[in-house]
C-alpha cells in the first residue's frame, strides 16, 4: 500500500497512515466516479471525517522506475470515456529517461474509521465496487475485503477502540516496529479530543479534484491508542444475530 505524502522532485514518498484524498479516491472508485467528476469528488471528500490506526507497520519498499515520456506511444492513449487523450506541456516535450522513486509499505495493515451521512452507501459500494480497488497506487491490491465492520461510537477515536487490531505475521522492520505495550500509532480529528501522549500535527491530505492539485493543510491528533478488549468488540454480524 502507499499513502501519498508531499512529493519532492522525483521522490514519491508514503505517509504511515492514509489521508482524506486517498480515502476519497478509494470510495469514489468503488462508487464508479471518474476523474473528470471533480465536483462530485470534492463533495464526497467534504462529507467524510476519518481516524486511522497502524496495526502492522509493514516493511518500507522503494520501487526504482524509469520512463521516457517523450516516446511516441507515451504521448497519448485511450481513456475510459472512449476518447483518445494526448499529453501536453513539458512532459510531452521531454526526451530521455526520467528516474522516479515510488515508496510503498509491504505487508502493512491499517484500520480506518470513517463517519459520513452516506456511510451505508459507501459500505455497499466497497463491498461490491464498480471497479477493482487499490490502496494508494494501482499495483496495490487489497489482500482482504475493505469493509470490516460497522460500530456505534461517540467519536471516531472511540470507534478505533472498538475494532480489533488486525493480526498478521511478518518479518518486521526493526526501524519501523510497533510497541504493542505502548499502543498503536493513530490519528483522529481534533474534535474527538486528545489522549494520553497525543500531539497535534499538521497533515496535507486534502485535494482539489477539479483542478487536480493538493491544497492546504489541517491539524489532527496523533498518538498511540491501545488495542480494544475482546468484550468491547461488536461486529455488524453479531448485532444482526442478536437482533434476530
Amino acid at each position: 500500500m502507499s499513502f501519498g505524502s508531499v512529493i519532492i522532485d522525483n521522490l514519491g514518498v508514503t505517509d504511515v497512515l492514509p489521508g482524506a484524498s486517498m480515502l476519497t479516491g478509494l470510495i469514489g472508485n468503488a462508487l464508479g466516479l471518474e476523474r473528470r467528476q471533480g465536483q462530485e469528488l470534492n463533495a464526497l471528500q467534504e462529507s467524510i471525517t476519518y481516524a486511522a490506526r497502524r496495526d502492522v507497520p509493514g516493511v518500507p519498499l522503494v520501487d526504482y522506475q524509469t520512463a521516457d515520456l517523450g516516446q511516441e506511444f507515451m504521448l497519448g492513449g485511450w481513456t475510459t470515456r472512449g476518447k483518445f487523450a494526448t499529453r501536453a506541456g513539458s512532459a510531452a516535450a521531454a526526451r530521455g529517461t526520467h528516474i522516479r522513486y515510488r515508496h510503498f509499505l509491504a505487508n502493512a495493515a491499517v484500520t480506518v474509521a470513517i463517519a459520513s451521512p452516506r456511510i451505508d452507501e459507501f459500505a455497499d459500494a466497497l463491498r461490491r465496487p464498480a471497479r477493482p480497488l487499490f490502496i494508494g497506487r494501482k499495483p496495490c491490491l487489497p489482500a482482504r475485503p475493505i469493509v470490516d465492520t460497522i460500530v456505534e461510537a461517540s467519536c471516531l477515536r472511540d470507534a478505533l477502540l472498538k475494532v480489533p487490531v488486525i493480526e498478521r505475521e511478518q518479518a518486521r522492520d526493526p526501524f519501523n516496529d510497533v510497541d504493542e505495550l505502548e499502543g498503536f500509532v493513530s490519528r483522529w480529528p481534533l474534535d474527538d479530543g486528545g489522549h494520553d501522549g497525543a500531539t497535534e500535527i499538521f497533515v496535507n491530505d486534502t485535494r482539489d479534484f477539479i483542478n487536480q492539485i493538493h491544497v492546504g493543510r489541517r491539524a489532527m491528533w496523533q498518538g498511540r491508542l491501545p488495542a480494544p478488549r475482546p468484550a468491547e468488540v461488536l461486529s455488524a454480524d453479531r448485532r444482526e444475530a442478536e437482533a434476530s
